[in-house]
C-alpha cells in the first residue's frame, strides 16, 4: 500500500455513528410491533372466534309459538403460522481488525441492527400485501389487502381475495355486517375525491367501532393535499412581516390522521381500527425477535446466526376496513 507524506502521519477520523441510506420508514409495522404486539403461546394454528348471526327472536302474542330451530352464530378465523429469517456472517478473521480503540463501531452490532432493519423492512412490505400466492407468497403474512378486501375485483392490478382467515367470504355475506368484507373502492380511470374517503369511512363503520388510521402512499398524501391546500385561507401572518403559513406538517379526515408508509404499493389507501390488528408473536424467545446464536461453519472459523420471527398478523374485523386502489389522481 502505497502512502503519501499526510497518509502515513495522520489518524483517519470515522464518525461514531451509522447513517441508513436503504431503510425506509414503516409507520404501520411500528404500529404492529409496538402497538399491536400479541403472545402466540403455541398450537397449529392462530384461531379467532366471530360471532356473525343473530338467535331467532322477535315479538309474540297471546298463544304464540317460538321458532326454536338452532342457528350457527360463531364462526373462526384460522391463521396458519409463519416464519420469517434475517442471515447475519461475520469473517472470524475481522475479530482480530475490528477490537480495541481502533474498532470506532462494532462490526456485529451494526450487522444486528442491519437484521432488525431487514425484518422490518420483509415484513413492513408483506403487511400490506396477501400472503395467499398472489401478491405475496403463501408463506408470508396474512397481510392487510386480503384482510380489507370484499372478494370482488375492487383492484385492478391484483387478483381478489375470496377468502380470509380459512373462511370463504359469500358463506357469511348475508349476515349483519356483510361477514368479512371491507370496504373496497378502485379509482382505475377516475379520480379520488375527498367525498371518496368520507364514503369508504362510513362504510367502514360498523357500531361504535371505525377505522381510526388511515394510511397512504407519499403519492396518495400528497394528492389529498392537493385536494385541501386551496381551500386553505391565511387568517393571521408570521410575526408581522406577512408571512403566509402555507400547506400542513399533518392531515387528519374527520379526526383521523392518514399517515404515509414507504412501503405500501402504488396507489392505495388503507383504513382499520388499530384495536383489532394483531402481530402474533410466538412466546418462544428465539422466534420472538430472537437469534439461533452464532454457529462456526465446518472448516472455518467464520461464523453465522439467524434473526427470527415466528406468528403472523390478523385482524379480527375485516368489515371494519377501508381499501382504496388504483389511485393515480
Amino acid at each position: 500500500m502505497a502512502y503519501n507524506d499526510l497518509d502515513a502521519i495522520t489518524v483517519q477520523d470515522i464518525e461514531p455513528q451509522m447513517v441508513d441510506t436503504f431503510f425506509k420508514s414503516s409507520p404501520g409495522f411500528a404500529l404492529l410491533k409496538d402497538k399491536c404486539y400479541a403472545k402466540f403461546a403455541g398450537g397449529l394454528f392462530i384461531q379467532i372466534p366471530i360471532m356473525y348471526a343473530p338467535l331467532n327472536g322477535g315479538p309474540t302474542g297471546r298463544g304464540g309459538t317460538f321458532d326454536t330451530s338452532y342457528v350457527q352464530t360463531t364462526q373462526a378465523l384460522t391463521f396458519n403460522i409463519k416464519e420469517y429469517w434475517v442471515n447475519a456472517t461475520l469473517f472470524g478473521y475481522d475479530n482480530m481488525i475490528n477490537v480495541g480503540d481502533a474498532a470506532i463501531l462494532s462490526n456485529l452490532e451494526t450487522k444486528m441492527a442491519d437484521a432488525a432493519e431487514t425484518m422490518a423492512f420483509k415484513m413492513g412490505t408483506d403487511m400490506w400485501l396477501d400472503g395467499q400466492g398472489q401478491s405475496s407468497s403463501s408463506i408470508a403474512l396474512d397481510g392487510l389487502y386480503a384482510a380489507c378486501n370484499d372478494g370482488t375485483n375492487s383492484a385492478h392490478v391484483l387478483a381478489v381475495t375470496t377468502t380470509y382467515g380459512g373462511i370463504l367470504r359469500s358463506s357469511l355475506s348475508s349476515c349483519q355486517n356483510t361477514g368479512i368484507n371491507g370496504y373496497t373502492k378502485s379509482f382505475f380511470g377516475t379520480q379520488l375525491g375527498l367525498s371518496d374517503i368520507q364514503v369508504a369511512i362510513g362504510a367502514a363503520t360498523f357500531g361504535r367501532h371505525r377505522p381510526d388510521i388511515l394510511f397512504s402512499t407519499q403519492t396518495v398524501w400528497d394528492l389529498i393535499w392537493n385536494k385541501i391546500q386551496p381551500q386553505q385561507r391565511f387568517m393571521s401572518s408570521q410575526g408581522g412581516i406577512g408571512v403566509a403559513p402555507i400547506g400542513f406538517d399533518a392531515l387528519r379526515f374527520n379526526n383521523t390522521p392518514i399517515v404515509v408508509d414507504q412501503y405500501m404499493p402504488a396507489g392505495y389507501m388503507y383504513g382499520i381500527a388499530s384495536e383489532f390488528l394483531e402481530l402474533q408473536t410466538s412466546v418462544v424467545p428465539k422466534y420472538n425477535f430472537g437469534t439461533t446464536g452464532w454457529k462456526e461453519a465446518q472448516n472455518t472459523d467464520d461464523v453465522s446466526c439467524q434473526y427470527l420471527f415466528g406468528g403472523n398478523m390478523t385482524y379480527s374485523a375485516p368489515r371494519i376496513s377501508l381499501q382504496l386502489t388504483d389511485i393515480t389522481s
